[in-house]
C-alpha cells in the first residue's frame, strides 16, 4: 500500500500492491477497503460483495446510511475528468426554481456557449427545443451530458424581450471563481465580495489573485459567497481560510481529521498559514444554501475560534466528515468512502443537520451575482452598513433547486 503525498480531501491512497490485493475482483477489494478505511466500518454489514453487479450497488448496500449520504465511486477517467481537470461535458449552467415553478439560470460558467451571448444568473428557461419547460420536465429536455447533443433554448431575459440560442453541450471548464468584485459602503470601508464555485485543483491561482487584489485595494469586510460550494480539495479551504485569517493566526490549528480506531495514526490537523495578501479582519460574512456543505463547512466551522462568522442565507448542508481517496492500480475506479470526522480547534463538529444561519434569507436567483438588490448581498451589505439584519424568510419567495440523484449532482450539479 503506498499513499499518494497529495491534498485533496484529505488523501489519495494507492491501494493493492501486495499480489494477493493484486488479484482480488474489483468488489471484493472496494469491500476490504471499506471495512478497513470507512469510518462506521463496524456498521458494515457481512455480504458476499460478488453478488452485486456493479462496484456503485455493492457500495450503496454496504454504508452507513444512518449518516452517510456523501460516499461515492467513479471511474478513474471521470476523477481525472471532474476533480482534477474541472471539466464535464454540457451547456455550462446550473438552474433553480423560483416560488412562480420558474426555472431560472442560477450561474453560468464563462467557457459556456451560453455566456459570450448574454446568458446570466437570473434569466428563465422558457422552452427547450419548442416545449414548454417545468421543474419537472427540464432534466429530460436537456438530455445527457455528452458532447455533440444540441438544444435550442427559449429564454426570458430580466429586461426586453425573449431570446432564441442554440447550444451544443461540450467540454465545459468550471469557473471556480464566479464573481469577485469591491464594493464601498457609505461610510467608506471597502467590502470585497467573493462567488467560489468549489475547491477544485485549479481554484488556488485564482484565489491568489482574487486576495492580491483585495490587499491591494485595502479591503477590510469580506463577503464570501458558498451558496452553490459543495466543497472538493481541503488544500484549496485551507489556503482560503489561511488568506482570510491573516497572519496573525499563522500555525493555528484550523481543522483536525480523527478517523476510525484501526487509522488513528493518520489522525491530523491542518493549520493556517502565512500569506502574504491575508486580510487580517475580526470577522467573515458566509452567504450559504443548503449546497453549502464539506470543505465550504469547515471554513466556516474552523475560522470561528478565530473571528465572528456571520451567516446570510439558508442552513448548510451538514457534512462534517471527509474522505480519503482510494485508488486501484489494477482496477478503473476511485473510491470516495467517508474516512474521518472533522472538528475545528475548540474540538466542535457533528453539524450534521447543517449550521445554522444569522439571517435566513432566500436565495434570490431572480438578480444576478454582485447584484446589491439580490436579498442575500443585501442583507449582508445592511448589516456591515447599520450592525442589524433586515430581511427574515418571506413567505412565497421559496427557491428550490434540483434534487441529486447521482454523485455528480450533489458534487457539482452544473449541465
Amino acid at each position: 500500500m503506498k499513499k499518494i503525498l497529495l491534498l485533496a480531501f484529505l488523501s489519495v491512497i494507492l491501494l493493492g500492491s501486495c499480489s494477493k490485493e493484486e488479484n482480488e475482483p474489483v468488489n471484493v477489494a472496494i469491500y476490504n477497503a471499506m471495512k478497513e478505511w470507512y469510518l462506521w466500518y463496524d456498521q458494515i454489514p457481512s455480504v458476499d460483495p460478488q453478488q452485486y453487479q456493479t462496484p456503485a450497488q455493492l457500495l450503496e448496500a454496504i454504508k452507513y446510511k444512518k449518516l452517510d449520504r456523501w460516499s461515492f465511486i467513479i471511474t478513474t477517467n471521470e476523477y481525472q475528468q471532474y476533480f482534477v481537470e474541472g471539466k464535464y461535458f454540457g451547456h455550462g449552467f446550473g438552474y433553480g426554481f423560483d416560488a412562480n415553478a420558474n426555472v431560472r439560470i442560477t450561474y453560468i460558467f464563462k467557457n459556456s456557449d451560453l455566456y459570450p451571448a448574454g446568458v446570466r444568473r437570473g434569466w428563465t428557461i422558457k422552452k427547450i427545443n419548442n416545449t414548454e419547460v417545468t421543474p419537472q420536465n427540464i432534466s429530460n429536455l436537456l438530455g445527457e451530458n455528452k458532447a455533440g447533443i444540441t438544444n435550442v433554448f427559449t429564454f426570458g431575459r430580466p429586461e426586453g424581450a425573449d431570446t432564441v440560442i442554440s447550444s451544443e453541450k461540450k467540454e465545459v471548464s468550471m469557473d471556480m471563481v464566479l464573481l469577485d468584485t469591491i464594493y464601498t459602503s457609505s461610510s467608506g470601508k471597502k467590502i470585497g465580495y467573493l462567488v467560489l464555485y468549489s475547491f477544485i485543483a485549479d481554484a488556488a491561482s485564482e484565489i491568489d489573485r482574487v486576495f492580491g487584489k483585495f490587499a491591494t485595494n485595502g479591503v477590510t469586510e469580506l463577503i464570501l459567497d458558498l451558496r452553490y460550494n459543495t466543497g472538493g480539495f481541503t488544500n484549496i479551504g485551507l489556503l482560503l481560510s489561511s488568506y482570510i485569517a491573516g497572519q496573525n493566526h499563522s500555525g493555528a490549528i484550523w481543522c483536525s481529521f480523527l478517523h476510525n480506531n484501526k487509522k488513528t495514526d493518520l489522525d491530523t490537523s491542518l493549520r493556517l498559514e502565512s500569506k502574504n495578501n491575508s486580510l487580517n479582519i475580526n470577522r467573515l460574512f458566509v452567504i450559504t444554501t443548503r449546497s453549502t456543505a464539506s470543505t465550504s463547512e469547515m471554513i466556516i466551522n474552523g475560522l470561528r475560534p478565530f473571528m465572528d462568522v456571520y451567516t446570510i442565507g439558508e442552513k448548510t448542508h451538514g457534512k462534517p466528515v471527509g474522505m480519503e481517496i482510494l485508488t486501484w492500480k489494477q482496477h478503473d475506479y476511485v473510491l470516495f468512502p467517508i474516512t474521518f470526522r472533522i472538528v475545528n480547534q475548540n474540538g466542535e463538529g457533528e453539524y450534521y443537520d447543517g449550521l445554522p444561519v444569522n439571517a435566513e434569507v432566500n436565495d434570490d436567483i431572480a438578480h444576478n451575482f454582485g447584484d446589491t438588490q439580490e436579498d442575500c448581498l443585501q442583507t449582508t451589505m445592511n448589516f456591515i452598513e447599520q450592525g442589524t439584519f433586515r430581511y427574515l424568510l418571506r413567505t412565497g419567495q421559496r427557491t428550490e433547486r434540483p434534487e441529486p440523484r447521482t454523485w455528480w449532482d450533489r458534487e457539482f450539479g452544473a449541465y
